[in-house]
């Protein structure tokens, strides 16, 4: 419950962090500032290491199992990105279902999504949302060379991870 509510207390303070997650590599982090979070997903806003604007993360809370803050990379990335103009986060965001939020904003944008399903360590899919409901969505897919690459349909229970606007996304967007 201490990491929960650490993350909720993170979140209204608008404060960043460094979060782990990636349990076959526990030295490996991401850096950003939480959006929003529930007891399922949480919501983060990314920056690289060389503090520039790295999209958002929708991942799931459970995945979570260090967070980071006051250090030496604290203070480093706040160095980094104190001169940039880093953008707004604007997209309406239902903080009783993240995932959805973001896929439907993502749909209503066109906007290049990735999707990691049931944990896999990788995104399974890179794409645009052509239709969303309330337990599916279908994603058009691209390959790394930015050409169509066909359809899946997944069910959104198995979506562990949602990443929009990082350098891999754009870079896809780029090529098409």
């Amino acid at each position: 419950m201490i990491l929960f509510d650490t993350l909720k207390n993170i979140c209204k303070k608008m404060n960043f962090v460094s979060i782990y997650s990636n349990f076959d590599d526990t030295e490996k982090f991401i850096y950003g500032k939480v959006l929003c979070v529930n007891e399922d997903e949480v919501l983060i806003y990314m920056l690289s290491p060389n503090g520039d604007y790295d999209g958002i993360l929708v991942q799931q809370t459970a995945d979570i199992f260090r967070v980071e803050y006051g250090g030496d990379y604290e203070r480093k990335m706040k160095a980094l990105s104190s001169d940039y103009d880093l953008p707004n986060f604007d997209c309406p965001v239902d903080e009783s279902d993240i995932g959805f939020s973001i896929l439907k904003n993502a749909f209503d944008t066109k906007e290049i999504v990735s999707i990691e399903l049931l944990n896999s360590g990788i995104y399974d899919l890179i794409g645009v949302v052509e239709e969303i409901d309330e337990n599916n969505c279908k994603i058009k897919q691209y390959n790394d060379y930015g050409c169509e690459d066909g359809y899946s349909i997944v069910n959104l229970c198995d979506i562990t991870k949602i990443c929009c606007g990082s350098e891999d996304e754009l870079r896809i967007e780029r090529l098409i």
